[in-house]
């Protein structure tokens, strides 16, 4: 039987607009080049090929030393597989509330690795060294589970960003109580965009070679790859990981027999700093989204405790006095963009019918508003952007 692409007519989802993840984009151009040169012929299995090699090679030049790189399967497949290799037995991860390995992962570090996660609350999804403080008061209590990790995003699930001087004194406070630190970059070049960095190598050096950090997941998935992501062991003699590595990520179920393509991937986004210029273009793409969204709906920035939570908008305890001052403006969001991800909030019975032609998270309910995550890609276009406009301005009327 011979089997015909699908025509745009018959496709549902051709003419679909998802502004709730950078993850509803495609696969850049020159990622497909790399993976159909990576086709051809035989490459040796399990990390041993060519191209992954080559990506080890890339690696240790951006951090000037070397360090131990293994390309897996899927951001919630590296996470885990990263954390399990890290933490001794009686261990426990400390995150954000926010984090995605605690709202995010369908439990996966619980139900794959037996993790106990220990969460501190945030306004904006960043730890402070206090959290970590806070959390290592657990440590030498035979009754409690072991702080051993302390895990963060970048950029985070609020959409805010970590600089060097941050992920330094975070560093710097979790090594202080012998605890490692883990950094979850599933969009770790759209970080390295926004600080202003002028190529990769710069930015993974100065945030994370030089402040510290332990170990990245190193996404490439959302900002233009098909399906690449690697853990990144940035202190490999002393850590547990290493030792171990090859037997884990295989026991973990993040060992690809065809690492080339994953790697191939890398390499197509490292060359000339093509992630670094997608990741601009997705948050630059963000800004223009954000403008529009002000513009349409008059919306001002909420009071600072009207927080974005996991199942409340409000912070526990707001007074009347706030929740007055929101009831001023039906729109509103929870702080500029930093990346590539924003968080307004709207009147419930506009989301639905902005819902209609366009897809994107809930985050959060109260009363008659929802807050609502939207989120550019690289491959998000002007005519796109200037579409949810059209679409909101004829929801408000």
């Amino acid at each position: 039987m011979v089997y015909e692409m699908f025509p745009e007519s018959k496709n549902p989802e051709a003419q679909f607009i998802g502004f709730a993840s950078d993850n509803y984009s495609g696969a850049h151009p020159r990622v497909l080049e790399w993976i159909e040169e990576a086709n051809k012929g035989y490459a040796r299995p399990y990390n041993d090929d060519i191209y992954t090699t080559r990506f080890r090679s890339l690696m240790n030049q951006a951090f000037g030393k070397e360090v131990a790189v293994f390309p897996s399967l899927n951001g919630t497949g590296t996470n885990v597989f990263a954390l399990r290799s890290l933490l001794p037995r009686w261990g426990t991860v400390c995150a954000p509330e926010t984090a995605h390995i605690n709202t995010d992962e369908a439990g996966a570090p619980e139900h794959m690795a037996g993790l106990k996660i220990m969460t501190a609350p945030t306004k904006d999804g960043k730890m402070l060294p206090s959290d970590i403080e806070d959390l290592s008061k657990a440590l030498g209590d035979i009754h409690s589970a072991q702080p051993a990790i302390v895990s963060i995003s970048n950029t985070t699930e609020r959409g805010t960003v970590y600089n060097a001087q941050e992920l330094g004194l975070l560093a710097h406070a979790a090594h202080s109580h012998g605890m490692l630190i883990h950094v979850d970059g599933a969009r770790i070049f759209n970080a390295i965009a926004t600080l202003g960095y002028n190529s990769i190598n710069e930015g993974l050096k100065d945030l994370y070679g030089d402040t510290g950090i332990d170990a990245l997941s190193f996404g490439g998935t959302k900002v233009g790859a098909m399906s690449a992501e690697a853990v990144v062991v940035l202190h490999p003699a002393a850590s547990p990981l290493v030792r171990g590595a090859k037997f884990s990520q295989k026991q973990m179920g993040q060992l690809a027999s065809k690492a080339r393509y994953s790697s191939a991937q890398f390499l197509a986004l490292l060359e000339d700093d093509l992630a670094l210029d997608l990741a601009k273009k997705a948050n630059e793409n963000t800004q223009k989204l954000f403008k529009k969204y002000v513009e349409v709906t008059g919306a001002v920035k909420a009071p600072e405790s009207y927080l974005v939570g996991a199942t409340s908008v409000y912070a526990s305890g707001a007074d009347e006095a706030v929740e007055q001052e929101n009831t001023n403006n039906s729109y509103l969001y929870q702080s500029e963009p930093e990346a590539n991800a924003f968080f307004p909030t709207m009147p419930t019975k506009i989301i639905k019918k902005m819902r209609e032609t366009h897809h994107f998270y809930d985050i959060a309910s109260e009363g008659d508003s929802t807050t609502i995550r939207l989120m550019c890609s690289w491959q998000t276009s002007d005519k796109e952007i200037a579409g949810f406009e059209e679409a909101l301005k004829k929801a408000i009327k």
